[in-house]
């Protein structure tokens, strides 16, 4: 079943090249806040059709339109993920502090990776629930609830696939950086061959600084689809 539902949400993403250059703008011009706002409403946008979609019957990706839905829904995933963030922000500053006492930093680092990792687990299945939910974002904090709904699922189905979904983001972010490496590498060293030097650092950071924003960008709106469309499908195998 995993595997039908990885392959459905790859098939899913890839399937409009225009709708998955639109959302790639809006997270590039993300910082403006407003673009990011619609990008993550399409995200809601994506969850709600897939809810109500069934796997590998592949349906159009959403449209772009009606905005001020995109928005208002958008601003609910941003709650949802700032709700989430809090805990592991709280905890890199007081580990900031414990580490200003001599206490070691490494440890507190640490158990923020592990904490993230917890805290994922339960996010990933939140929003769907969210959406589920007509947008009630109190849903996303009600954490007994999400449980019952990994439960319900089967901890050991939503476990491997949120497994699944680690390695493939893991993997895709260790290509690009890689890519983005020997590209500005190779823009450093032709751009200092002109100038009649062996190495360009000022070209190869602005080249690495601009590559990385831009391919995170386009690598987040393909992602972010592919997740969407995945997770509902999990949260489509819930048992009410």
């Amino acid at each position: 079943m995993i595997f039908e539902i990885l392959k459905d949400a790859v098939d899913y993403s890839q399937q409009d090249t225009k709708k998955l250059l639109q959302l790639s703008i809006l997270y590039i011009f993300g910082f403006l806040i407003i673009p990011l706002l619609i990008a993550e409403g399409y995200y809601y946008r994506i969850q709600q059709q897939s809810l109500k979609g069934v796997i590998n019957f592949i349906e159009p990706l959403p449209e772009f339109n009606n905005y001020t839905n995109l928005l208002s829904n958008g601003f609910r995933v941003i709650l949802t993920k700032l709700f989430y963030i809090i805990p592991c922000v709280l905890v890199l500053i007081i580990g900031i502090l414990v580490g200003a006492l001599g206490i070691s930093f490494y440890l507190f680092i640490l158990f923020t990776i592990l904490l993230w990792l917890v805290i994922f687990f339960l996010f990933l299945i939140s929003t769907p629930h969210m959406v589920y939910n007509n947008g009630d974002v109190i849903k996303t904090l009600n954490i007994m609830e999400i449980i019952n709904i990994i439960k319900s699922i089967g901890v050991k189905t939503y476990l491997e696939l949120y497994i699944d979904i680690l390695i493939i983001f893991t993997g895709i972010t260790t290509l690009t950086t890689f890519i983005i490496l020997i590209v500005s590498m190779g823009v450093g060293i032709v751009s200092g061959q002109i100038m009649g030097l062996f190495w360009n650092s000022n070209i190869f950071t602005l080249t690495f600084i601009g590559l990385t924003y831009i391919l995170t960008s386009i690598i987040t709106a393909y992602y972010q689809i592919f997740l969407a469309r995945s997770i509902s499908s999990l949260y489509n195998l819930r048992k009410d």
